[in-house]
């Protein structure tokens, strides 16, 4: 994560050429930007919903390579890269929290009785309980655990041999859904990590396979896009098509064809627009969708009490953890979006002058 942000090193099978990693980046940008979007009380949320999480998943498999990797090695650079920041960033947004409370201001922000530092650290590393300002990071808990499953599986191919290594996964994420849909909740998250197996083991098949290499996206493409219609305005009618912190999922073949029909799209564009006048930008919004994920709540707050201090909105909205529909509705929730996405930027830019901050803010050494 530390140099290439949000999605591991690119440098697996399906990225052997620079434009492959050009379009990788791209995507990740788009996917960073839906996710703010999603949390922003869009009406797109729904289409967003339908593909946007396990996407990171996918190309996380797709980019996946152990082959340069001892395994203890392995571990070691996504403990520093992925679990360390993420421990770190809670720990900091827990102690503003214990902060907020011994100023007495800790009602402004939050509603509810005032929680003890000990029992807030004590909380987190028992049960990962975050801050809500924390909230997203819940993704980074899961995609270390599965790094580390599929770091595991790949050093036994001796045993699984590679498709043996693809499959297990496989098996891995539907005994995941098992576990999610019978609501049987493991430590950490473990239960989503299993299920996230699943959609990593198929972006690893892919990149096994070159399966975007292979797809006629002339047929594909309008295919995809009246399947994602389809889903999102007649299947799921309105419903969430899945959500990972509450263990909300579709039928498991319902969310994998959904899922991919509205992923293939988006590949394709990431890959048309790769020599475009904002394919640079977004190829460094790529690269440090970190800083999004853990800043944007955080940044919603912002805004939230900038318009407290102009009287647009009352003085306990910032309780609110996302836009309620009142300042989302026309067109609000893209201008919310916008200025967290860019304001978000600007602060990784800067931190990016310090060791300590970029390490802090964008997860890089």
């Amino acid at each position: 994560m530390m140099n290439d942000g949000f999605i591991q090193n690119i440098d697996g099978k399906c990225c052997k050429s620079r434009k492959r990693l050009v379009w990788l980046d791209i995507m990740r940008a788009f996917l960073i930007i839906f996710m703010v979007i999603g949390h922003s009380t869009s009406p797109l949320v729904i289409y967003i919903y339908l593909f946007h999480m396990p996407a990171f998943f996918i190309l996380s498999g797709c980019t996946f390579d152990m082959d340069r990797y001892k395994l203890k090695d392995f571990i070691f650079k996504k403990t520093i890269t992925i679990l360390l920041p993420a421990v770190l960033i809670n720990l900091i947004y827990i102690f503003f929290y214990s902060i907020l409370q011994e100023l007495g201001l800790y009602n402004f922000i939050q509603a509810g009785e005032n929680i003890q530092l000990e029992k807030r650290i004590l909380a987190f590393f028992q049960h990962c309980t975050t801050t809500d300002l924390g909230g997203a990071t819940w993704f980074l808990f899961v995609l270390y655990e599965v790094e580390i499953i599929y770091g595991i599986l790949a050093k036994s191919k001796k045993i699984f041999k590679k498709n043996g290594v693809t499959l297990l996964g496989l098996i891995l994420g539907m005994v995941g859904y098992y576990f999610v849909t019978q609501h049987i909740i493991l430590p950490y998250y473990f239960d989503l990590a299993l299920l996230a197996c699943l959609y990593y083991g198929i972006g690893f098949l892919i990149a096994q396979k070159n399966v975007i290499e292979n797809i006629d996206n002339k047929i594909l493409f309008p295919i995809c896009i009246l399947l994602t219609v389809f889903f999102a305005e007649f299947y799921f009618e309105g419903n969430l098509p899945m959500n990972w912190p509450t263990r909300s999922f579709a039928n498991l073949f319902i969310q994998i064809v959904s899922c991919l029909a509205a992923i293939s799209p988006l590949i394709y564009i990431s890959m048309k627009i790769e020599k475009s006048k904002i394919a640079k930008w977004l190829q460094w919004l790529g690269q440090h969708t970190y800083s999004i994920l853990i800043l944007h709540f955080l940044f919603f707050r912002v805004i939230f009490f900038v318009g407290i201090l102009l009287g647009i909105l009352p003085a306990n909205y910032l309780q609110n953890l996302v836009p309620g529909y009142d300042i989302a509705a026309h067109g609000g929730w893209l201008i919310i979006s916008i200025i967290t996405i860019l304001g978000c930027s600007i602060i990784a830019r800067l931190a990016e002058k310090n060791k300590i901050l970029n390490y802090i803010i964008n997860a890089k050494i």
